[in-house]
């Protein structure tokens, strides 16, 4: 498992190239995307779209799980209904700001290989 730890990227990633190595195959390189998405199943050159893409999904579901949380939090919490949705808010917001940092690396980080494919 030391193979594991001393990768980047997505740990299902690192799993799966550790897998194939302890089955006497050759890893592939570079990111999954990479390997099974772009260039197969979509055209070079889309990796911008995808990703682009992929973090209006997560915004929009953050929105509404806001959305879904506050209002429960109104409707169960009667007078105390301000504190609980403001906490609501806050874990959310948090939730969100560590997902966009994730999203942001991870784009940054796989799009420049993208281009050198």
């Amino acid at each position: 498992m030391k193979h594991l730890r001393s990768q980047g990227g997505c740990p299902l990633t690192v799993l799966e190239k550790d897998l194939i190595e302890r089955a006497g195959g050759t890893p592939y390189s570079g990111s999954f995307l990479d390997h099974y998405i772009f260039g197969i199943l979509l055209p070079d050159g889309t990796q911008a779209f995808v990703y682009a893409t992929d973090l209006v999904v997560i915004f929009a579901t953050y929105a509404f799980v806001v959305l879904r949380l506050r209002r429960r939090a109104v409707r169960g919490a009667g007078e105390g209904a301000v504190s609980v949705s403001a906490e609501v808010t806050q874990r959310a917001v948090r939730l969100r700001e560590e997902l966009v940092a994730a999203t942001v690396a991870a784009v940054v980080t796989v799009a420049p290989t993208a281009h050198h494919g």
